[in-house]
């Protein structure tokens, strides 16, 4: 048996449901009755206020006033190293190695359990 035959099984057994005296009279009564809906004048100012927000993020900006360049500063770049920064630029970054790397031993000697006391 397959699709077919059980719409057709279905359609066949279908009942005959008779329609109430008055119904179609209910329906346009209803219908008549309905308040229509209106569009309102809110909707309208929505695609009005975008639109005026698009114009203004899209306008080009123009100056307050005239336009004065001065000319760059001329600074003649020091040729003398401070006296406090270290020669080495490295210097910083292997001490910084060094105290991670002695955090990490005393963390685990301190903090986990070696073999000999979990042999014990």
């Amino acid at each position: 048996m397959n699709e077919s035959d059980i719409d057709r099984l279905l359609h066949a057994q279908a009942p005959d449901v008779p329609v109430p005296p008055g119904l179609e009279t209910r329906v346009r009564a209803s219908l008549r009755v309905a308040p229509r809906k209106r569009l309102r004048p809110a909707w309208l100012a929505v695609p009005a206020a975008a639109l005026v927000i698009l114009a203004v993020i899209a306008a080009p900006k123009r100056p307050a006033g005239p336009v004065v360049r001065q000319p760059a500063p001329v600074s003649s770049p020091s040729a003398e190293i401070p006296a406090g920064l270290p020669t080495n630029p490295l210097d910083h970054e292997a001490r910084a190695i060094r105290n991670d790397a002695e955090r990490t031993g005393r963390f685990l000697i301190n903090c986990l359990p070696s073999l000999g006391m979990a042999e014990k």
